[in-house]
């Protein structure tokens, strides 16, 4: 008996991405100023990604596809431009540990205890 295997080719990656404890910002009019305070390394963003950074902070987590559709709708831009460019700045976030994926729904303290215990 054989069976068949599909991969699902989904046009949205895995979510869960959050602003890393690192990141400074500082809002301007035409976008933001972002500082790791880890590494030292400062950014300029323009209105896009300062937008984008925005959403995460108020919703970690939020499917990229929102994002996408939000900043697509914010700024005239079509639907595949939108997703490309998001996910071209969230690679840049995560290269320079602006933020993170993953959600985690114990805090540092009950991971600190929970690792005591082992």
């Amino acid at each position: 008996m054989t069976s068949t295997v599909r991969e699902s080719k989904s046009t949205s990656t895995p979510s869960g991405y959050r602003v890393s404890q690192a990141l400074r910002s500082s809002q301007g009019q035409d976008g933001a100023i972002v500082l790791n305070v880890r590494s030292g390394h400062m950014f300029s963003i323009n209105c896009v990604g300062s937008l984008i950074l925005a959403v995460l902070k108020e919703k970690p987590g939020i499917p990229e596809d929102e994002i996408a559709e939000l900043i697509g709708k914010e700024f005239d831009l079509s639907p595949e431009t939108a997703q490309k460019d998001l996910r071209r700045f969230l690679q840049k976030l995560i290269q320079h540990q602006l933020i993170e994926t993953g959600l985690r729904d114990e805090s540092p303290e009950q991971c600190r205890h929970d690792a005591s215990r082992a």
